[in-house]
């Protein structure tokens, strides 16, 4: 296990286990030097942007079922990330700028409705989804694929 002493940071952390990572617990320091945290799986990595989770078919139609793209993940190694989510078309034109519908968990969570920056619902098609975070020392870029079927 590495630790994080080479970048220290004050946060607070929750755990779940993996089968049912809706129920979380938060974690609080107990004692005094409670402060050391080991996190195996994040320090071992230089990546910024992890568990990225979202539905790779919506179908934007009004009928209340898979209407809303979900976007979520986890922004670690730093405390102030600027954090951008756009839609591209398959040629890398912005579609949207997704909004951000707060935070669960500490995992960052954006939506989009299946509409262009005009308001009009987008064509059926595939898109990207472009996932930037900027932080003090580098930025990390991640694009997904979905799909928009009626």
């Amino acid at each position: 296990a590495a630790r994080l002493a080479h970048t220290p940071s004050v946060f607070q952390t929750s755990v779940a286990h993996s089968s049912d990572v809706a129920n979380t617990q938060n974690v609080r320091a107990t004692r005094a030097g409670a402060d050391i945290v080991h996190v195996p799986s994040v320090t071992a990595t230089e990546r910024l942007l992890h568990g990225v989770e979202y539905n790779q078919i919506m179908t934007p139609n009004g009928d209340g079922i898979s209407d809303e793209l979900s976007v979520s993940f986890l922004v670690v190694k730093t405390t102030v990330p600027t954090v951008r989510v756009r839609v591209l078309d398959l040629a890398g034109r912005a579609i949207a700028d997704l909004t951000s519908t707060g935070a669960a968990s500490h995992r960052m969570q954006f939506a989009w409705d299946g509409s262009n920056t005009s308001g009009q619902r987008v064509p059926p098609g595939i898109y990207l989804i472009r996932i930037q975070v900027h932080a003090d020392a580098r930025q990390e870029t991640a694009t997904r694929l979905v799909h928009v079927v009626y």
